[in-house]
């Protein structure tokens, strides 16, 4: 079995979030729960990034499918 290795793209909630924060005026009653929503959507997609660099070091392994 071979893994497709794609590269890592912001989150489709991330970007909805930045956009909406942009457009939203700082008086919304919305704005502070938006903004912590955001915050954790983005330090887990920095978070994921940043196993990126050491797991760039494994070398592929070949896997052997199980004879049945």
């Amino acid at each position: 079995m071979k893994l497709i290795v794609k590269k890592r793209k912001v989150p489709l909630a991330v970007r909805k979030l930045r956009a909406l924060a942009c457009k939203l005026p700082p008086s919304h009653p919305k704005v502070p729960l938006i903004m912590n929503d955001l915050r954790k959507r983005e330090a887990g997609y920095k978070g994921e990034c940043s196993i990126d660099f050491p797991l760039s070091f494994l070398e592929p392994k070949a896997i052997s499918s199980p004879t049945i």
